[in-house]
């Protein structure tokens, strides 16, 4: 009788066990339920991410960082022209080789690659971390991309390998030659550099992917597709872009910690002012 009550309770224990458990992978979100959140996280950062730039500031720091972006700006472009010469009087085969390797940072497939495999992995193996930094690379690509893609069609700049003319500018156009400004392969860099650099949060690393991420910037002067001005605004867009997902991300994790990041993108005269706030 002993062994007998000794098996129920055995037996009942077990099922209560394997009820509970049941119950609990029955409860969990699948893999389709988290993805389908991130997706609408994403929408979510893509309506704050577009709406900021419309955030109107103060009408004094307004003046005051449009004077400043209208300055620098002005500089940058007095530069491009002698940096162009220096860069096609100093090309060889050895540092082509480089150069084309550093390029190919900037082409549109790398962050897609990267940001499926982030989040493949982080899904895959239940690592939320990794999961999180795939998406955070994608939105920060799929916005900057969109903001440069539209900077490219608006201010018209012509490409350098046309007629070396720093102050071309052709608005509104969807010729290839005629979308030098910003660069794009400059803003997916950076957009990625941006966001690996601040996930991983270590010195040396950022030190690192920002390297790389500057070598696509003068891969592209060196090639002759971009002025200097072109890759220095894709990078500020990339860079932006990176840390505001990143600001957004940290606001969710912690909504108690003060979050002020925002960007402007304003046109100018010379072309484009980019204005963060922190």
């Amino acid at each position: 009788m002993k062994q007998l009550k000794s098996y129920s309770l055995a037996i009942l224990a077990i099922f209560l066990c394997t009820t509970e458990v049941f119950c609990q992978a029955k409860n969990s979100p699948t893999t389709w339920d988290i993805f389908k959140v991130d997706v609408g996280i994403g929408f979510s950062d893509a309506g704050r991410y577009f709406l900021t730039p419309f955030q109107i500031p103060s009408v004094q720091s307004s003046i005051t960082m449009g004077l400043l972006g209208a300055s620098i700006g002005t500089s940058i472009l007095e530069f491009d022209e002698p940096i162009r010469e220096i860069a096609i009087s100093n090309q060889s085969d050895n540092f082509s080789k480089v150069m084309n390797f550093s390029n190919v940072v900037g082409e549109i497939y790398t962050p897609i690659a990267l940001s499926a495999s982030l989040y493949g992995i982080g899904l895959f193996f239940d690592e939320p971390s990794t999961r999180v930094t795939g998406r955070l690379v994608a939105e920060a690509f799929i916005f900057s991309g969109i903001t440069t893609t539209l900077g490219k069609s608006l201010f018209g700049r012509t490409r350098p390998f046309v007629n070396g003319d720093a102050h071309s500018f052709a608005w509104f156009q969807l010729s290839e030659p005629q979308l030098a400004l910003p660069s794009g392969h400059a803003t997916i860099a950076f957009s990625m550099a941006s966001v690996l650099s601040s996930r991983i949060d270590n010195i040396y690393a950022s030190i690192g992917l920002y390297a790389i991420a500057t070598s696509t910037a003068v891969a592209r002067i060196y090639k002759d597709k971009h002025w200097l001005s072109d890759v220095m605004l894709g990078s500020a867009i990339g860079i932006a872009s990176g840390l505001y997902v990143c600001s957004l991300e940290e606001e969710r994790t912690n909504p108690n910690k003060n979050q002020s990041f925002r960007w402007q993108l304003s046109p100018s005269l010379n072309g484009v002012n980019l204005t963060v706030h922190w």
